[in-house]
Order: structure tokens, then C-alpha cells, then sequence
């Protein structure tokens, strides 16, 4: 199976996450997912979430990485895998929601 494989890096800053949406919307039309469909939709929406908790919960700078899965015997045409890393050294600490959270 062939795979592209895109990254960002981005900045310690909530500013930088529009800035990583719009990348994100770049590369997913030119991998021939079209801005308009559900799976665009979900997957800047995901990515949106993922680099807001990221930067702004580590102060951090991160990385956003995209994977286009190509064609393959393993079935996983058409696929992208979405990572964001980030470079704390502090790991993640769940949280209980109060209220309206």
C-alpha cells in the first residue's frame, strides 16, 4: 500500500489553530476528498479539537500529520489517518465535567 504522509508543525499559540484547519482543508481537496463532503467536515472538525487541546493545554509547540492511505491489498484505499503530537513531557490527565461543561 503507497502512503502520503503531510505534516505541520505548529506553534504554541490557540491562533495557530486556524492556521492548521486551513492546511488541513488544503491538503484533504488535494488528495481528492472534496471540501463540501461529511468526511472533510469530521476531519477538520476532529483535527480543529485535537491541535486546540494541544496547544492550549501544553503551551507547547505540536506537530499535525496527515496520512493518505493509497491503493492496497489490505483494503485501506481511501483512508486518512489524523496524529497530533505535541511536545509536553507531562501526560495527559483526564478530567471529570462539572455542570454545563
Amino acid at each position: 500500500m503507497q502512503v502520503l504522509q503531510v505534516q505541520l508543525e505548529v506553534g504554541p499559540d490557540p491562533a495557530e489553530v486556524g492556521r492548521a484547519r486551513r492546511w488541513a482543508r488544503s491538503r484533504l481537496v488535494g488528495s481528492g476528498i472534496g471540501d463540501d463532503e461529511p468526511l472533510a467536515e469530521t476531519l477538520i472538525l476532529l483535527i480543529s479539537e485535537l491541535v486546540t487541546n494541544a496547544v492550549v493545554h501544553t503551551g507547547c509547540p505540536a506537530v499535525l500529520r496527515m496520512l493518505f492511505g493509497g491503493s492496497g491489498a489490505s483494503g485501506a484505499a481511501g483512508t486518512v489517518r489524523v496524529e497530533v503530537a505535541d511536545a509536553s513531557d507531562c501526560p495527559p490527565r483526564p478530567r471529570h465535567a462539572q455542570g454545563e461543561d
